[in-house]
């Protein structure tokens, strides 16, 4: 079952979600208490685009095995997805409550704070996610975030 899980993970950095998503079935099938798997599977389903599959994926994780930070940040994602925005960022701060250096959590949610026009909320988060992201972490992910930055840094305070 792990072998699966592990093996949809590279699926999923390989952008190859079709194949990702037959891992984390198999990997189900074996194991349907695999909260991981669900999560894994919900990401893919929001990469996809298919939004309420991809929370349902995450509420039946958050049912079957213990709460992780990464889970909310995998449903806040998916909220973001569908123009849900408020149960994004509470998703989010859930996350970053139970885990403070959950890189993508501070990405995510810069990308709320940027749509939703909270300038200054979304430089801090963005300048966390560059703090905390590994430089072996996906460099486009990365490079985005750093772009995003200098040109929020560069525009005119956010007076509200």
């Amino acid at each position: 079952m792990k072998a699966y899980n592990n093996r949809g993970g590279v699926y999923v950095v390989l952008q190859k979600y079709e194949l990702a998503l037959d891992d984390f079935n198999q990997a189900l099938a074996l194991t349907p208490d695999y909260a991981k798997a669900y999560n894994n599977r919900a990401y893919v389903y929001a990469k996809m685009g298919k939004y309420d599959q991809a929370i349902d994926d995450v509420n039946q994780a958050l049912t079957v095995g213990p709460e992780e930070a990464m889970f909310y940040d995998t449903r806040g994602y998916a909220y973001a997805g569908k123009g849900m925005l408020a149960e994004a960022l509470k998703d989010f701060d859930l996350a970053l409550g139970m885990d403070q250096t959950l890189e993508t959590a501070y990405l995510h949610r810069a990308e709320v704070y940027d749509r939703t026009g909270e300038q200054d909320a979304a430089k801090m988060d963005y300048t966390a996610y560059i703090r905390f992201a590994r430089e072996d972490k996906n460099d486009a992910d990365l490079a985005t975030a750093k772009r995003r930055l200098t040109q929020l840094s560069q525009m005119a305070p956010d007076f509200k």
